[in-house]
């Protein structure tokens, strides 16, 4: 099931989006989040390598595309059918701002992943800009 299908979230976003169709320019939205966490620190039972890492990118490239293009339910489908193994603690306000944003596209800015070798762990995150 898609949190949108859900009234409770149902009805917080279409709150959201009748606040910013009020403030119309003036509104800005931000979804200040990070995406994967992966690795001993959260609970995995190995340490990250680069596989990982680079299993890591291409599923956090996958994710990005849906944002970019708006696509909340894409994105959320993304994170879903891996049954959340990056453990995207961003899933939720992401989903948010792409159902809610007065955009039409969006461009990824920059893309990273700190990468802590005494714990065995990374923590990957981006910036997109909507338009």
């Amino acid at each position: 099931m898609l949190p949108v299908q859900d009234n409770k979230v149902s009805v917080f976003l279409k709150q959201v989006r009748q606040c910013i169709s009020k403030l119309g320019n003036k509104a800005v939205v931000i979804a200040g989040a990070d995406l994967a966490h992966v690795g001993l620190k959260f609970g995995d039972e190995e340490s990250v390598d680069e596989a990982t890492l680079n299993w890591i990118k291409r599923r956090d490239m996958l994710s990005i595309k849906y944002s970019e293009n708006l696509d909340a339910e894409g994105f959320y489908r993304s994170v879903e059918e891996e049954k959340d193994k990056r453990k995207i603690c961003g899933l939720s306000p992401i989903y948010a701002l792409l159902n809610t944003v007065n955009a039409k596209a969006g461009r990824m800015l920059d893309y990273g992943q700190a990468l802590e070798p005494d714990t065995g762990s990374v923590v990957s995150y981006t910036s997109i800009a909507f338009y």
